[in-house]
């Protein structure tokens, strides 16, 4: 039961990096596609698909983990993938307050409109949280 619990959490973590984590206006973004750099904030282009590489790469570590029957540790894959999301979710939140406040007084009522557009989408979020969460039921579930 472990092992497919750790199986599915694995699953989960795959599939959930290519579902939409970000709508800004009419188009959602997964960890893998290109999203407009915001202006004059530095911070990497590349820094949701290092995101989304480190969740999978998680998510592969995990299953040979629970191939070879060391469910013990999935834990740490648990952790792990929330510390990620985690910094998704302040680093994207940093970055749109980095934006307003660095827009020109006449330009800030746009400049909100904008942000005011850009949102999380909960559907790859949902998806990657209950990942994490199974490596946590996987770590610790007693064997009969």
């Amino acid at each position: 039961m472990k092992k497919i619990l750790a199986f599915i959490a694995s699953f989960l973590l795959i599939f959930g990096t290519f579902l939409p984590m970000i709508d800004v206006s009419d188009k959602s973004y997964t960890f893998f596609e290109d999203m407009p750099p915001p202006p004059n904030v530095d911070i990497s282009p590349d820094a949701m698909h290092y995101a989304g590489a480190a969740i999978i790469l998680v998510a592969l570590l995990s299953g040979v983990l629970a191939f070879f029957d060391k469910t013990r540790f999935l834990w740490i894959s648990g952790l792990l993938t929330f510390m990620v999301l985690a910094g998704v979710y302040f680093g994207f939140n940093a970055t749109l307050a980095q934006v307003e406040n660095q827009a020109i007084n006449f330009l800030k009522d746009l400049v909100h409109q904008f942000i005011e557009s850009v949102k999380l989408n909960f559907t790859g979020w949902a998806v990657i949280g209950t990942g994490g969460i199974l490596y946590f039921f996987a770590a610790f579930l007693r064997k009969k």
